[in-house]
Parts: C-alpha cells; structure tokens; sequence
C-alpha cells in the first residue's frame, strides 16, 4: 500500500493478509493498524526502500512464508468472525448495563452475568 497521504481505515491491508499475501506498506497506509513490521507486514517510506523491500519478499519464498503465515495468525486470531462477534455481542451488553443504569430501570436478567 504506497499511501503517502490519507485517512480512513486501511481494510485493504487486513484482506490482503487474510488471503495470504505478503504486504508491504508506508507507515502511512499501516497507521492505526495493530501490525508489526518486519514479522507481519514490511514498512517502507521511500521509493527505493519499498521497491527493495518488494524485490526481497518476490525473491526470498522462506522470507514471504514467514510474514505471511505470521500476518494470517495474527487477522485469524483477532479479526475472525467469531472473534467480531464475539467482541460486538460484548460491547452490546456493557451498552445495555451502562443504560440500565442511567435510567434507572432493571436490566434484563441474562444482561447481569
């Protein structure tokens, strides 16, 4: 991702990763992305470097595997669908606590686990 200036997520990054493909990113495009370079993505901010940095992963297969497999552990471990779901159905229910308390009124009882 050679972004050198911009805003918004970066999903693209996290599907590129999930699909098995090695990424090379500025430190712009990464930014706010729970990565780590060099294991799970390579950072590069110059022309030069992001071409060198491309070259070494198309040409060093033990290299690429590496981050790649490192990269699919890490959107499988925090971004799977189970891990979403289960993070939004808990974010619902402290939205639901917090609510109950400020009206006043009773929560549900499945909601005071």
């Amino acid at each position: 991702m050679p972004i050198r200036i911009g805003s918004g997520t970066r999903l693209k990054i996290y599907e590129s990763m999930a699909a098995g493909t090695a990424v090379v990113s500025t430190s712009i495009g990464a930014e706010g992305l729970d990565v780590s370079s060099p294991d799970t993505i390579r950072i590069a901010d110059t022309p030069e470097d992001f071409a060198g940095v491309c070259v070494e992963l198309l040409t060093d297969p033990n290299v690429r595997a590496r981050q790649t497999a490192a990269a699919l552990r890490l959107v499988s471990e925090k971004f799977s669908w189970e891990k979403v779901a289960a993070r939004f159905e808990e974010t619902l229910l402290e939205y639901c606590r917090g609510a109950a308390r400020t009206t006043g009124e009773s929560a549900p009882p499945h909601l005071h686990e």
